[in-house]
């Protein structure tokens, strides 16, 4: 039940619609290097949807948002970047219950020809993965070939492109917007 102004209420309509809607990244919030490399990572601005049904904003970009920690001397590593979102009942205007951005690490390898194992495991729902860092040997700066930010959640928008190429790719030119033939006279279009 949704009482007015319960405690519970937010919270209690947030569950019944999490899950409705897919949570993660929507967009923005890609992780980059530093313009001077570093072992610190920026996040861009965007938005995402945490599991409990929360939406976050991030309206600029956070500079130096994480730091990594340097990798192995001789083995390779895979790190996650987090945003982490717990929902707190309360007010959520000017602080109420913002989101953080963490790093955790992954564990190095045994030997120098184990594959690395992306950390996954060791986070829970309320961690919402954006980045996953692989370091190479020895790493003490990343640069931005060292990050593969994670797929964001398709909007309408990027469904309809990609609709439009599939069925480009299957029958040829078409247009899908735009491009309207209409009649300007008898013998003119």
């Amino acid at each position: 039940l949704f009482t007015f102004e319960h405690v519970d209420s937010t919270e209690a309509l947030n569950s019944r619609m999490a899950r409705i809607i897919a949570d993660g990244p929507y967009n923005g919030l890609l992780v980059n290097a530093t313009d001077v490399p570093s072992l610190y990572l920026n996040i861009t601005a965007g938005d995402a949807l945490t599991i409990e049904g929360v939406k976050i904003e991030e309206s600029v970009d956070i500079n130096n948002a994480v730091e990594i920690v340097p990798g192995h001397p001789t083995r390779r590593r895979i790190d996650l970047v987090c945003m982490y979102h717990k929902y707190v009942a309360g007010p959520t205007i000017p602080q109420g219950n913002p989101a953080t951005y963490v790093v955790i690490k992954g564990d190095d390898p045994i030997d120098d020809i184990t594959e690395p194992v992306v950390p996954y495991d060791k986070i829970d729902k309320y961690y919402l993965p954006l980045a996953e860092i692989h370091l190479p040997p020895g790493a003490n700066f990343i640069t931005q070939s060292m990050i593969h930010n994670i797929r964001r959640v398709a909007n309408t928008k990027i469904l309809e492109d990609i609709m439009a190429e599939a069925l480009h790719y299957s029958l040829g030119n078409f247009a899908y917007y735009g491009w309207d033939v209409t009649q300007a006279g008898i013998t003119n279009l």
